[in-house]
């Protein structure tokens, strides 16, 4: 039998390690998205990244 690691636990170690380590909080957004993405493969938040870059702008 083959000593192999899959995508799945790759995918579940990454999100331990950015959720415990780095302070990143994850969604699972398999079941419901509420994240005002435009489609499933935009991998930036954009009304998010939107609001904080504002917020940013206002502290300089």
């Amino acid at each position: 039998m083959a000593n192999y690691i899959s995508e799945d636990q790759i995918e579940k170690a990454i999100i331990e390690v950015f959720t415990h380590n780095l302070g990143y909080r994850h969604i699972n957004c398999l079941e419901s998205d509420t994240t005002g993405r435009q489609a499933e493969t935009d991998v930036v938040i954009k009304p998010l990244l939107r609001r904080k870059l504002v917020d940013l702008r206002s502290r300089i």
